[in-house]
């Protein structure tokens, strides 16, 4: 088993809190829908919470793993998060956007660290046929 950077154990923590938020908001877009029952509009956007989360998990599996296609799922996430957060925070509702762009912000970095590229290359040659 390989040894995994503090970094990666960090960024999976984070994600899972991520997928969480995700799932949360998905739970309560259902309880606060509008009108009598569940518009179809609503359950657009429980499934992309969902479809989010379940990227957001897979991408977490993957890079406790080491598999390389994790960095992708993990950081175009991070990148709309930065974006929803700033745009929340400049909203008026600057504790929460502040939190999501920070979160995102550091789990981003830590993707481009040192021992985490290190961490996926070093496993990614072990994949590749005749090495």
């Amino acid at each position: 088993m390989p040894v995994r950077p503090p970094a990666v154990l960090v960024i999976v923590g984070l994600v899972g809190i991520e997928i969480i938020a995700v799932m949360a908001l998905a739970v309560l877009s259902v309880i606060y829908a509008p009108g009598e029952g569940i518009s179809s509009a609503t359950a657009v956007l429980v499934f992309a919470f969902v479809l989010i989360a379940g990227a957001l998990a897979w991408g977490a599996k993957g890079l406790y793993e080491g598999r390389l296609y994790a960095r992708a799922l993990i950081v175009v996430w991070q990148i709309m998060g930065v974006i929803i957060g700033t745009q929340i925070a400049v909203s008026g509702q600057f504790v929460p956007g502040s939190v999501t762009a920070l979160v995102c912000g550091v789990v981003m970095i830590l993707m481009f660290s040192p021992r985490v590229i290190k961490y996926l290359r070093k496993h990614y040659e072990r994949e590749l046929p005749g090495t």
